[in-house]
């Protein structure tokens, strides 16, 4: 039994037939959809349909009904026209793939296919992947299609083989062509559900109060220096006979934390790369300066959309080797 099945995987994926189920090798975008990787075949809804002209040919042979084969060669004409023109819809797109956003594990990831297309509007054009599709009729010269994917597993993947089809259009045709496409995507950890108490955690302050000098908030008066900027002279104490002083100001710095790997001890390995994630996040939507302490890795205490990005990337890929194995 199990040298059968060998023998049957071999035979199906042997060179000529994986490139008509799984296409080429990985390919690059953008790829033209030429005549050369385009598949086409009879749906079951085709081969009822020849079936039946099948019978009422042999039925118009029989009895020598001239009405017979006249509606037996004009439903021929149709299928063979049906035929080119479901070939036709596929026929010199451009599939490219659009930047695909990282999302966390558990999100929707959207994946935009822009299609283009020359000359004519094409029709029912069909993009899948496994079991997830999306239909569209596609306006030249571009048009996008949003394909959304379930994710299951953090880390970087490849975006591996997509179908475009179509079966305009009577449907007695389905025409495809697979694409593997060398396309990669990231996903984050997935966020911790468990509400994150700063206090209960060592979610360290590195740097907390006032800078000794700043512009935002008035905090005292101090003796005047040569240099001191004339609008920060205290003139009402001058006026005063009080001598001359300068207002002081000080601006509140950023607090700064250190997220440190050794502080999510005790957790499966998952469940302390989601809470490093929820911290991360918490920092940022607080406006706080950060650093990441991981195995093997710093990344130095920063701010903003970028930095977090490259935080949670090391997040995401971190041990991804024997994540996948």
């Amino acid at each position: 039994m199990t040298h059968v099945s060998t023998l049957r995987q071999r035979l199906l994926f042997s060179k000529p037939l994986r490139r008509f189920f799984r296409g080429m090798s990985p390919l690059h975008p953008p790829i033209e959809l030429n005549r050369h990787c385009i598949y086409i075949l009879p749906t079951k809804a085709g081969l009822g349909f020849g079936l039946m002209i099948l019978v009422m040919l042999i039925g118009a042979m029989n009895y020598q009904n001239n009405l017979a084969y006249l509606l037996s060669f004009t439903l021929i004409g149709l299928s063979l026209t049906t035929m080119i023109e479901t070939y036709r819809q596929l026929l010199h797109l451009s599939i490219s793939i659009g930047h695909i956003e990282a999302v966390f594990c558990g999100q929707i990831l959207t994946v935009p296919v822009i299609i283009k297309s020359k000359g004519q509007q094409r029709f029912a054009i069909e993009v899948d992947k496994q079991s997830i599709s999306v239909s569209h009729d596609l306006n030249p010269p571009q048009d996008t299609l949003s394909l959304s994917l379930p994710t299951t597993k953090r880390g970087l993947h490849q975006l591996g083989l997509l179908r475009i089809s179509s079966r305009f259009p009577l449907g007695l045709f389905h025409a495809w062509t697979p694409l593997p496409l060398a396309v990669e995507y990231l996903v984050y950890p997935e966020v911790d559900a468990q509400p994150v108490d700063a206090q209960q955690h060592r979610y360290h302050d590195t740097t907390t109060g006032f800078a000794s000098d700043g512009i935002d908030d008035f905090a005292g008066i101090k003796s005047y220096h040569p240099g001191d900027a004339p609008r920060h002279i205290h003139w009402k104490a001058y006026a005063k006979g009080q001598g001359l002083h300068s207002k002081q100001f000080s601006s509140p710095q950023q607090q700064q934390r250190w997220l440190d790997w050794q502080d999510t001890q005790g957790l499966p390995l998952e469940k302390r790369l989601s809470r490093l994630c929820t911290w991360l996040l918490t920092a940022e939507r607080n406006g706080e300066q950060f650093g990441l302490r991981m195995p093997h890795t710093v990344i130095e205490i920063s701010h903003g959309r970028q930095h977090l990005h490259r935080c949670l990337k090391v997040l995401a890929l971190y041990q991804q080797e024997q994540l996948h194995a």
